[in-house]
């Protein structure tokens, strides 16, 4: 539009004779207007510039410091409030539905078999036999679980005196691989350990898995003195929970009471009369 009118200015000026309509004089006029009101507010400008920051007029307000003050009434305290607060907790629409007790028992039983010799042992054993309802407002059985185990303490220095193996000594090295196996519904863990036994020392490794995933390695240590046994053990986990989930630690200490040596039955040996 603005190059339309300068155009139309030029040829007016080139052809002093060129006859214009009412609408082309109202635009060349209104161009020229609006030059000559560019042309003040470009030599305004000049002298604004110069000006511009020196003088100040207009200074902010100071920030004023604004204390907030609660001044309960008196009678409300912090009883009354977690009262109404418990009140509008119960008032609120659920579903739940609250049981009429909030304790349960019942009784619970167990069965196994352990089998063992002078380096073997095994043994199998089930858990929750009856399955007992642990629910307060539904049925929940709590499932049985089977646990299976085996071992074997093996003699690390084998000795013989006259053609006859001895006995084993409380300090003869000794290790002892084990396995133990749960089964509980639908989850199974397996367990595999290994004892090097060195009287009075114990130091164990286990590792233990799921069908699905790994979870632990567990290192063992254990001190075995003729009445007293201490053990440390410490689980690092190694599934996907991994190291930040901490481990976790175990102390054991055990004391053996003193018992009574069982007496020997002498068994009668019935010889011929003559």
């Amino acid at each position: 539009m603005i190059a339309s009118t300068l155009l139309l200015i030029k040829s007016r000026s080139l052809l002093p004779n060129l006859s214009l309509t009412e609408e082309e004089q109202e635009s060349i006029e209104d161009l020229e207007e609006r030059l000559r009101i560019y042309q003040k507010i470009k030599d305004l400008g000049v002298h604004i510039k110069e000006r511009y920051g020196k003088n100040r007029i207009y200074f902010p307000k100071d920030k004023t410091k604004v204390i907030s003050v609660f001044s309960p009434h008196e009678s409300i305290t912090t009883n009354s409030i977690l009262s109404a607060l418990k009140d509008a907790i119960k008032r609120l629409p659920t579903k739940e539905i609250t049981p009429e007790k909030l304790s349960k028992s019942g009784p619970d039983f167990s069965a196994g078999f352990l089998g063992y010799s002078n380096s073997y042992f095994f043994g199998v054993a089930v858990h929750h036999l009856t399955e007992p309802n642990e629910g307060f407002i539904t049925d929940s059985h709590l499932p049985r679980l089977l646990t299976i185990h085996a071992g074997a303490i093996l003699d690390v220095n084998i000795e013989y005196y006259r053609g006859q193996r001895m006995k084993r000594r409380l300090e003869d090295p000794t290790i002892s691989p084990n396995f133990v196996f749960q089964w509980q519904q639908n989850l199974m863990q397996f367990n595999y350990g290994l004892y090097y036994n060195k009287y009075p020392l114990i130091v164990g490794l286990w590792y233990r898995h799921s069908l699905n995933s790994i979870d632990a390695v567990i290192a063992l240590v254990g001190l075995q003195l003729s009445v007293l046994k201490l053990g440390y053990s410490y689980d690092l986990t190694v599934s996907k929970l991994g190291p930040g989930s901490g481990g976790s630690h175990e102390v054991s200490v055990s004391w053996k009471l003193p018992c009574k040596p069982e007496k020997k039955r002498i068994k009668v040996i019935h010889c011929p009369t003559f």
